[in-house]
C-alpha cells in the first residue's frame, strides 16, 4: 500500500506510516495512559488524519471526531465534549487555543472538566509560548494540567511526527538574543524579561526510527546550539515526491537526508524551531522571521491570530529588503489608517525594525491545512497590485498630518 499526500505530493509506504504511528504511540505513552482520543483537526491534514485518527486506530483506542467546521462555529463545544467523554489525548494549534479563549466564559461553563487530558498535541504552525501560557492560566481552574500542552514538530514528508517531548512535563521556553538568530549563529540565551529577546519553544527529541541534524548552506553538520537548516531521515520519511524527480533531488541529498525547509537548533538533544528558510527577512544586517513579526502584531487587541501576514520584499532603489505587513480588513481605508499606524509604532518599539507598508486585504491566503501563503502576497506586491491602495493610504496619512498641524498651530 502507498499513501499519497495530495497537498504535499509526497508518497509514503505502509511501512513509513506504521513506523511513525507506533513511534508516536510509544513516545506519548498512549498505552500506559490507556488513552482515548478526541479531535476536531481536519482529516484532510496529516496531523488530523495520522496523529489523531490512525494513531488511535492502530493503537485500538477509542476515538471521538468533531467536524472542524463545528469547532470553528462553536469552539467551546470542544471543551464540553472533553468534559463529557474524558479523553486522554486531543490536539490544537495556536489558532485553536486563541479561538477558544475568545468565546469561553468561565461563569457560563462552571462544569467544564479538563482533568482527564494527558496530552494536547500542539503543532502544525509556529508555537507561541504566550498563547499556550494564557490558555493554561484560563483553564487551570477547570483541571487542565500545565504539562498537557505538548509542543511537537513534524511534517508531511515524515508521515507526520519527527520530534516529541516526554509527556507530563511543561513545555520549555527558550529566550534568545534577537541578534543571534541568523543561520550559522551560535545562540545567546537570555532571561525572560531582558530586552531584545525572542521566545521559542522546545519541541522534544527524535522519536523512534527518525533522526534529525542541523546543517549549514553547504550541508556541513552544525554543533549544538547553532542555528542551521533542519534535515531528517528515517523509517518514517518519504523517498520522494510523486511524479517529480527534480523536486525529489532538491529535497533529498545523495546521503539520504531530506531538507525540511525549516530552521532551528538542537539544545541538549531537544529541537527548537526558529522559522522557515523561505520566510527569513534580512534588514540592516539583522535576521527577522515572518511569524515572529506576526506574533508581535497580534499583541495588539485589533489584530487577530491568522489575520496578519508579514513578508520581506527587496527594494532595488534602496538596495535592501523591506518588511511589508498585510492585514485582513474589510472596513474603510479611513478606519484602517490609525490601526496601521499603531501597528507600525508597536513593531518598532517591540523589535526595533520599521514596517514599510501596512496593507489591508480582504482575505489572507492559506493552504488547505491553514498555513499562511506569504509568497502569494509577495508576488502580488511585486506585480504592483497594491500600488493604488498604498497611494490612497499615503494621501489619507498626509491629511491626518495636516489636520493635526492645524490643531496645534497658532
Amino acid at each position: 500500500m502507498r499513501f499519497y499526500q495530495y497537498t504535499e505530493r509526497d508518497v509514503l509506504t505502509h511501512k513509513n506510516l506504521i513506523t511513525n504511528v507506533k513511534a508516536i504511540i510509544n513516545r506519548a505513552k498512549c498505552k500506559e495512559a490507556n488513552g482515548s482520543f478526541l479531535s476536531w483537526m481536519p482529516l484532510t491534514h496529516d496531523m488530523g488524519l495520522i496523529a489523531l485518527h490512525l494513531v488511535p486506530v492502530v493503537g485500538d483506542f477509542d476515538n471521538y471526531l468533531m467536524p472542524p467546521g463545528l469547532f470553528v462555529r462553536n469552539p467551546v463545544l470542544w471543551l464540553k465534549k472533553i468534559t463529557q467523554y474524558k479523553p486522554k489525548y486531543t490536539s490544537s494549534p495556536n489558532f485553536g487555543f486563541k479561538h477558544v479563549m475568545k468565546f469561553f466564559r468561565p461563569e457560563e461553563n462552571p462544569d467544564t472538566d479538563l482533568s482527564s487530558l494527558v496530552v494536547i498535541f500542539n503543532g502544525a504552525e509556529p508555537i507561541s509560548a504566550e498563547v499556550c501560557n494564557r490558555f493554561n492560566e484560563m483553564m487551570k481552574p477547570f483541571g487542565l494540567k500545565e504539562s498537557a500542552i505538548y509542543a511537537s514538530y513534524g511534517l508531511a514528508e515524515a508521515s507526520v511526527g519527527v520530534t516529541l517531548p516526554e509527556p507530563n512535563r511543561k513545555f520549555v521556553e527558550v529566550y534568545i538574543d534577537r541578534e543571534s538568530i541568523g543561520v550559522g549563529s551560535s545562540i545567546r540565551e537570555k532571561g525572560k524579561n531582558e530586552p531584545n529577546t525572542v521566545c521559542f519553544v522546545e519541541v522534544g527529541s527524535c522519536i523512534d526510527s527518525c533522526f534529525v541534524r542541523m546543517v549549514d548552506q553547504n550541508g556541513v553538520e552544525m554543533r549544538d546550539r547553532v542555528i542551521g537548516r533542519i534535515q531528517i531521515r528515517g523509517g518514517n520519511v518519504t523517498s520522494g515526491y510523486y511524479n517529480d524527480i527534480e523536486a525529489t533531488k532538491r529535497a533529498i541529498g545523495e546521503d539520504g537526508w531530506l531538507d525540511t525547509g525549516d530552521l532551528g537548533f538542537l539544545r541538549d538533544g531537544n529541537l527548537v524551531i526558529t522559522g522557515r528558510a523561505k520566510d527569513i527577512i534580512f534588514v540592516n544586517g539583522n535576521t527577522y522571521y515572518a511569524h515572529d513579526i506576526e506574533f508581535v502584531c497580534e499583541e495588539l487587541e485589533d489584530f487577530k491570530s491568522g489575520k496578519v501576514a508579514a513578508c520581506g520584499v527587496y527594494n532595488p532603489q534602496l538596495q535592501m529588503e523591506e518588511i511589508i505587513c498585510f492585514v485582513q480588513f474589510r472596513a474603510s481605508l479611513e478606519e484602517f489608517v490609525p490601526l496601521a499606524n499603531a501597528l507600525t509604532v508597536h513593531v518598532i518599539k517591540r523589535i526595533g525594525v520599521g514596517v514599510s507598508h501596512v496593507i489591508p486585504i480582504r482575505q489572507i491566503p492559506v493552504t488547505t491545512s491553514g498555513k499562511t501563503q506569504r509568497y502569494k502576497l509577495k508576488e502580488a506586491y511585486l506585480k504592483n497590485e497594491f500600488t493604488s491602495v498604498i497611494g490612497q493610504l499615503s494621501l489619507l496619512n498626509k491629511k491626518i498630518t495636516v489636520a493635526g498641524d492645524k490643531k496645534v498651530g497658532p
